[in-house]
C-alpha cells in the first residue's frame, strides 16, 4: 500500500510587489499510514503553506504531491474539491463552524457534499458526536457551546467521510491548557485506532505525544 503522503521537491512562491517570495524551497517528505506527525517552526517558516498544499487548498509551483499514491499536484478545481472532501479532514484553530447549524448539522456538512443521503448523514453525524463526547449536545448551535465543545464538533465533522488523512492547524490555540489536553487526548485515541494525522503546532509539549516531529525554517524541512 502506498504512503498516504509523498512529496517530491515541492516549491511554492507568492508575488511580493514586482518580485516573488519563495515560501517552500524544494520540500520532500514521506508520511506513512497511521503516522502521528507534528510540524513545528517559527512564523514565516512555511509550515502553514505546507499544510495548505497537503490539504489541496493550494497547488505547488513545481514538484509532485502523491496522496495515497495518486499525483494530485496539478488537478483541476473540481478534482481538487473532490479529493479535499473525501480524502482529507480539516481541523482549524478557529473551529470554522456554521453558526446557523446545530452540532448535528455541522457534522453532516461534508457528508452531504459527498452525496450521502440526509438521513444516513445525520445518523452517522449522531454516531460521531457520541464518539467525541457530544451525544448530549446534538441540537445546540455553536454560540451555545464551549470552546472545547466547538473543537470536538469540528473533529467529528472532519471524520464524516472517514478520510485517510487528518490535518490540524493549531487546533488547541484558542483553548485553555486543560481543554487543549483533552483535545490532544482525543487525537491520541484516533491515531491509536489507525488514523493518520498531521498537526501544525507551536506547543513544544506536544512533541512527546506524536511519533514524529518535523521542523521547518526558511521554507526548508530540517532533518
Amino acid at each position: 500500500m502506498p504512503a498516504i503522503v509523498q512529496l517530491q521537491q515541492l516549491t511554492k512562491s507568492y508575488p511580493l510587489g514586482e518580485e516573488t517570495l519563495p515560501v517552500l524551497k524544494g520540500v520532500s517528505l514521506r508520511i506513512e499510514r497511521g503516522d502521528y506527525v507534528a510540524v513545528m517552526g517559527p512564523s514565516g517558516s512555511g509550515k502553514s503553506t505546507l499544510l495548505n498544499l497537503l490539504g489541496l487548498l493550494d497547488v505547488p509551483d513545481s514538484g509532485d504531491y502523491l496522496l495515497a499514491g495518486e499525483n494530485v499536484s496539478h488537478l483541476d478545481d473540481d478534482a481538487l474539491a473532490y479529493h479535499r472532501n473525501v480524502q482529507i479532514g480539516f481541523i482549524f484553530q478557529s473551529f470554522n463552524l456554521f453558526q446557523q447549524f446545530d452540532v448535528l448539522g455541522n457534522i453532516s456538512v461534508p457528508m452531504m457534499y459527498a452525496g450521502v443521503r440526509r438521513g444516513e448523514a445525520r445518523d452517522r453525524a449522531a454516531h460521531l458526536a457520541g464518539l467525541v463526547g457530544l451525544g448530549h449536545r446534538l441540537h445546540h448551535r455553536p454560540r451555545q457551546l464551549s470552546g472545547g465543545e466547538m473543537q470536538r464538533t469540528a473533529i467529528a465533522r472532519a471524520l464524516g467521510n472517514s478520510p485517510p488523512l487528518l490535518l490540524a492547524d493549531e487546533p488547541t490555540g484558542n483553548l485553555d491548557e486543560k481543554t487543549g489536553n483533552e483535545i490532544m487526548s482525543l487525537f491520541d485515541q484516533l491515531v491509536a485506532a489507525g488514523q493518520t494525522m498531521i498537526l501544525v503546532t507551536h506547543n513544544p509539549a506536544y512533541q512527546g505525544r506524536v511519533n514524529r516531529t518535523l521542523h521547518m525554517r526558511d521554507g526548508n524541512l530540517l532533518t
